[in-house]
């Protein structure tokens, strides 16, 4: 396994605390881009049944496999092998994020079938852009642009104040669709 950006120039920046910091950011936030859906994951388990019960309340107890996600916007009834090639864990917990927010504004039902694939179609391009992935599975047509380094430290200044602020900016876009 190749070390991490941090474990690799991390000594030589402790002089400079807020790249340091920004640095530290950046590898928990890659960490967390890089880590696929595990169903043997006690927490990971959890999450999708989170998901089952907020997307499919009248749809019983939670099933990995079922044709009930494809209401959802996946593409056949394990989402899980969706989610590992788009986005990991990380894209699950933002659908979920995006699903719970549904919730709490009403939307109408038919407002999601497309949401699972857009929800981690944006959770690869915030990963591609902000630095997080370099392999994030982008939509067809999208090209790889990273933003300006002036975008991610900001960006990682304002992520390292609130852990919130990465699923914030995913449901603001994925609202905007």
């Amino acid at each position: 396994e190749r070390p991490s950006l941090l474990a690799q120039v991390g000594p030589a920046l402790r002089s400079d605390s807020a790249e340091f910091e920004e640095m530290c950011e950046l590898d928990v936030l890659q960490k967390s881009a890089a880590e696929s859906v595990d169903t043997t994951s006690p927490r990971h388990l959890e999450t999708l049944k989170c998901l089952w019960e907020n997307a499919f309340p009248y749809a019983g107890p939670t099933r990995r496999l079922s044709d009930v996600w494809t209401q959802l916007g996946f593409q056949g009834r394990d989402p899980v092998a969706e989610l590992r090639v788009s986005g990991g864990y990380m894209a699950l917990c933002h659908l979920l994020n995006v699903v719970k927010a549904e919730e709490k504004q009403k939307l109408v039902r038919p407002a999601l079938p497309m949401l699972a694939t857009a929800s981690m179609d944006v959770t690869a391009m915030l990963q591609a852009y902000l630095g997080l992935s370099e392999t994030a599975a982008l939509p067809a047509g999208c090209a790889h642009q990273p933003c300006p380094p002036e975008v991610q430290s900001a960006f990682l200044t304002v992520h390292a104040r609130d852990e919130r602020a990465l699923g914030s900016i995913h449901l603001a876009l994925v609202r905007h669709l």
